[in-house]
């Protein structure tokens, strides 16, 4: 990651800047974030934990990182158990879908043995 951001054109010494190329100081970071905060509904949460949570759900449930990579990612130290507690399991909608895709796939390789058995040969691919 540190290397793709040390690849882009850069027009500051910092990664997020105001329309005047400024960085953000911490009073406009916290007017910008409640602005936001207040219009989604997701009450009094700071920007470091909103984003640290929404990093440690996203590499569990959509990355499907490992928990004891996403907790050296997050700094901690017990293997993934915090992650495992306060992330997994997975979001439901995505264990289904999972499931789902695990059953497809069992079933696409269950009819092409029964095909390959009651012919003795492989069926042509197309």
């Amino acid at each position: 990651m540190a290397e793709c951001l040390r690849s882009l054109p850069r027009e500051s010494e910092w990664v997020f800047t105001t329309l005047r190329g400024t960085h953000y100081t911490p009073s406009s970071r916290t007017f910008h974030w409640s602005r936001v905060r207040t219009a989604v509904g997701i009450g009094n949460v700071s920007l470091y934990l909103a984003t640290r949570h929404y990093f440690g759900w996203y590499a569990l449930n959509v990355l499907d990182l490992p928990p004891h990579v996403i907790a050296l990612q997050l700094g901690h130290d017990d293997g993934g158990q915090l992650v495992r507690e306060l992330y997994g399991p997975p979001d439901a909608a995505i264990a289904r879908e999972r499931t789902r895709a695990a059953f497809r796939s069992v079933a696409s390789v269950s009819t092409f043995a029964r095909l390959r058995r009651s012919t003795g040969r492989v069926a042509p691919t197309t």
